[in-house]
């Protein structure tokens, strides 16, 4: 079913129900029904941005529509999280897919680090926005803020310590916990020019479904298997839902503006976000849909249902995990089972005599919810 244009000239409608039509696009004169107070459309496979907006409100919707009729382009942008324990060459592997070369000497990943590629797929531009996991055991549990749905995932692992060593099922049990089960998720084994890797990617599969996408076995001092690793990321990533998504002018704009702003501060108010979003011609309805694409696309961190928490976004990811690993390495906070003390955080979040420049008095609330 194709709902025609015309409607867009029903101004006084102000009840609509289009549930159950197997609807994938909306036509964008919709949004000019500004006395519309109910819109159903339940049960329709609406196209990623549509289903974003419709999940954020009806107005939310309406908004969007609005905003694409300003003018909008498909960026062809996709997350892609790259997982996997410490030390099995998780940032070497990013780096080759940077720069086409082998870089010796990577240093460990503390937290997280947002590195960015540019493919071809199908004759059009795509960008990877490649975020590099910390696998030490102490980052774990800051991992979760950034598990998205939509995103694609690289789970890495060396065939020379093997799979239980590797904790490819704790893996990938942690992402269908925190992520659902239809994430995508590829197992990339390194150093292949080593050691050939043993999976039973049968009994994986049987055991995660669809979660597994593929295998492939990758050395990236050599370059072996990195150009069907670059097929497969343009591939997959080019199915995921939101890479092909519209994006309205002015929400690029929105997210250049936040891009400028991270360079300089960790964090945003709501409220200093929607004024963001005012200066750049939204209306106030597009600002939580706005919010929730960038979260899914990783520009931001923010939690919308959580009330003690939805009044912050977070720009730098490095920034929260830094905070959180701060305590859970704390010998004091251990000693006493993990209950932190205000004036502890205080004195862990302080400013450092080794150029730490530690965290304002303003987050701690933030921090100790």
């Amino acid at each position: 079913m194709v709902i025609p244009r015309e409607i867009g000239g029903l101004v006084n409608l102000e009840e609509l129900s289009l549930s159950y039509n197997r609807l994938t696009d909306l036509p964008v004169e919709l949004g000019n029904l500004r006395r519309l107070q109910s819109l159903e459309l339940r049960d329709n496979p609406l196209l990623p941005g549509l289903q974003l907006a419709y999940q954020a409100s009806s107005d939310g919707l309406l908004g969007y529509l609005r905003a694409l009729q300003r003018g909008w382009r498909a960026p062809g942008e996709a997350k892609v999280l790259v997982i996997g324990e410490g030390e099995v060459g998780k940032t070497t592997l990013i780096r080759r897919l940077q720069t086409g070369a082998f870089s010796s000497g990577q240093s460990t990943t503390h937290g997280i680090e947002v590195t960015h590629i540019a493919l071809d797929h199908a004759e059009e531009d795509m960008v990877l926005n490649l975020w590099d996991f910390g696998g030490q055991e102490v980052y774990r549990i800051t991992h979760q803020f950034f598990f998205t749905p939509q995103a694609l995932y690289l789970l890495v692992w060396k065939p020379r310590i093997g799979i239980q060593e590797s904790a490819i099922v704790d893996w990938l049990r942690r992402l269908r916990l925190r992520a659902g089960p239809a994430v995508r998720v590829v197992l990339v084994a390194t150093h292949a020019d080593e050691r050939q890797p043993e999976m039973d990617l049968p009994w994986l599969r049987r055991e995660f479904g669809d979660m597994i996408v593929a295998g492939i076995s990758v050395d990236s001092e050599s370059g072996t298997g990195f150009d069907s690793l670059v097929s497969l990321l343009a591939e997959q990533a080019a199915s995921l839902p939101y890479t092909s998504m519209r994006w309205p002018e002015s929400w690029l704009r929105v997210r250049e503006e936040l891009l400028r702003l991270a360079l300089a501060q960790p964090a945003l108010s709501w409220t200093s976000f929607c004024n963001l979003c005012s200066s750049q011609g939204l209306e106030p309805d597009e600002c939580l849909p706005l919010a929730e694409l960038l979260a899914e696309y990783g520009y931001i961190v923010h939690w919308p249902d959580d009330p003690t928490l939805i009044d912050i976004l977070v720009l730098q990811p490095e920034w929260l995990t830094k905070a959180i690993s701060l305590v859970l390495e704390d010998p004091e906070t251990r000693e006493r089972d993990g209950v932190l003390e205000y004036n502890r955080a205080r004195e862990l979040w302080s400013p450092g005599a080794d150029g730490y420049e530690g965290f304002s008095s303003d987050h701690y609330p933030f921090f100790c919810v």
